[in-house]
């Protein structure tokens, strides 16, 4: 019975990892990471508890998503981050497109010149970030 509950954090702590790594890969985080991964406090507007879909991986009420002039930081909820540094892509990297996909409507970020990784956000929000990178 003493061996369950370490048993349980270790077995959870190693699939919250492997799930980490495997999105990272999966929704193209870590490809942008390679040239956008941000280390200093970002400076600008900023959203917690955002959601958005990179690739076909859903980030659901976990990402913090900001804007400056100078480009569009995203940044995932510390539980989740392994795997996942936050970015900060400059404007000049990225082009923006509406989207509609059956029952939901916003824009698509792609993210990274040569990368060309899809970020998808509700129509709200990129609005918010629209005014906040003016």
């Amino acid at each position: 019975m003493t061996l369950l509950l370490p048993l349980f954090v270790g077995s959870f702590t190693v699939l919250l990892l492997l799930v980490g790594a495997f999105n990272s890969l999966a929704s193209g985080w870590r490809l942008l990471a390679a040239r956008f991964a941000y280390s200093p406090e970002f400076r600008g507007r900023s959203w917690s508890w955002q959601s958005g879909q990179l690739r076909w991986v859903h980030y659901r009420n976990c990402l913090t998503l900001g804007a400056n002039r100078d480009g569009l930081y995203l940044a995932i909820l510390a539980l989740f981050r392994f795997r996942h540094p936050p970015l900060h892509i400059p404007w000049k990297e990225i082009t923006i497109t509406p989207k509609r996909s059956f029952f939901r409507q916003g824009m698509e970020f792609r993210l990274g010149g040569e990368e060309g990784v899809p970020l998808w956000v509700s129509a709200a929000l990129a609005e918010r970030i629209r005014q906040a990178s003016l």
